[in-house]
């Protein structure tokens, strides 16, 4: 698979997994096997993956967004020709977007792509960056809903902005104890889960020991699985808080990432280069 650390991690609606790692490639992992995405990618480590429709799109150390279709499995190209060779195809790797910085984390949705670097707040549509909000606040992470984004970031703070043609800060939230890592809305944008340094914060849920590097919320929305570097993975209940369903060594190394595959199903991604998949019975 892998063959690296994992540094990137998406769920299709398929149900098909996308790994991004520390050495460029991508990877995917459905009922039908491993394969690596084809075409020439990022030639540094991927930091971010983010489904929308039909496409993937990953982020990277060089600087750039870049699109995977897939269908196809392989990046996007739009064929143009040389003015030497008439009948030629030459591929022109225009779906490469170029970012203001270096691409920290990304969110997709149906409307557009949000990505963070360490200069700004970008949204880009259809291959281009159509809006930039720059940021002094030296982001983290991000997350979106279907109003809403929200960005953590160095001052231990989470600030929100409502979608527009240019982002427009509303708020912020000041209570977290750490540096927020990991942020994620529930499905229908009503909860914001976020994961710092020393514990993850929903409903001030703390069991984690480790960073949180990921959360993820089940499609009802009625439960949020969560992983750290501490290597555990843990499942919480919106209905019954003090609960939880504890994933013990669920990474060698840490866990980078988690997506739900299923009501029951969690899926984790480590620095061992290892996806694995949990099938979990909840609390009555």
């Amino acid at each position: 698979g892998a063959q690296r650390g994992i540094t990137a991690f998406a769920a299709a609606p398929s149900g098909t997994l996308y790994v991004g790692a520390y050495n460029s490639r991508i990877v995917s992992y459905s009922d039908n096997g491993t394969e690596a995405n084809k075409g020439d990618g990022h030639t540094f480590q991927v930091t971010a993956l983010a489904v929308s429709g039909n496409t993937i799109f990953s982020t990277g150390f060089n600087d750039c967004v870049r699109e995977v279709d897939l269908l196809a499995g392989a990046y996007t190209y739009v064929p143009c020709f040389s003015i030497y060779s008439i009948l030629t195809p030459v591929w022109d790797s225009s779906t490469t977007t170029g970012t203001n910085g270096q691409p920290k984390d990304a969110t997709g949705k149906a409307d557009a792509l949000y990505v963070i670097t360490s200069k700004s707040l970008e949204c880009i549509k259809g291959g281009k960056v159509v809006s930039k909000v720059l940021l002094s606040c030296g982001p983290f992470a991000v997350a979106t809903s279907a109003k809403h984004i929200a960005v953590s970031a160095k001052d231990q703070k989470v600030y929100l902005f409502e979608k527009g043609l240019e982002p427009k800060q509303i708020g912020r939230l000041e209570s977290n104890k750490g540096i927020v890592m990991a942020l994620a809305f529930s499905p229908n944008g009503s909860l914001l889960a976020a994961g710092n340094k020393k514990e993850v914060k929903t409903l001030q849920l703390t069991f984690h020991s480790g960073q949180v590097t990921s959360i993820a919320w089940s499609a009802d929305g009625k439960h949020a699985a969560s992983g750290p570097l501490d290597t555990n993975v843990y499942i919480w209940s919106m209905a019954k808080p003090m609960k939880n369903i504890g994933i013990k060594n669920a990474g060698a190394g840490g866990i980078s990432g988690v997506a739900w595959v299923g009501m029951n199903i969690v899926a984790s991604t480590g620095a061992d280069g290892c996806v694995r998949t949990w099938e979990s019975k909840f609390h009555e």
